[in-house]
């Protein structure tokens, strides 16, 4: 019993509500060829890119949330992290290029 579009109409209304991401998984990003996926604090915490959000994920406790930073209105193309791992950059490409600088411990 698969899912069937028939009977589905299209329509130009906004949703009724709005879902939250459980999870975001890390992905290649094909609009940069460089690193999205970078290891924090001793490989205890993984960031990542993912389409326009950046990720911070404990691996060391898989069930705890995601950090979700969100401020990015396009496809981020780079991230990086500083030597001691407090401070992460990430750009975006598109018609309006810029990087944000932001805390990992508070966003």
């Amino acid at each position: 019993r698969g899912f069937s579009v028939h009977g589905i109409q299209a329509s130009s209304r906004p949703p009724d509500r709005v879902l939250a991401p459980r999870r975001v998984l890390a992905g290649w990003n094909a609009a940069s060829s460089t690193p999205n996926l970078l290891l924090l604090g001793a490989g205890r915490t993984l960031l990542y890119s993912a389409g326009t959000t950046v990720v911070l994920e404990n691996l060391e406790s898989p069930e705890a949330p995601q950090r979700l930073f969100r401020a990015h209105d396009s496809q981020v193309t780079a991230v990086a992290v500083s030597t001691s791992g407090r401070l992460a950059a990430s750009g975006q490409g598109g018609h309006q290029t810029f990087f944000l600088i932001w805390r990992t411990d508070t966003g």
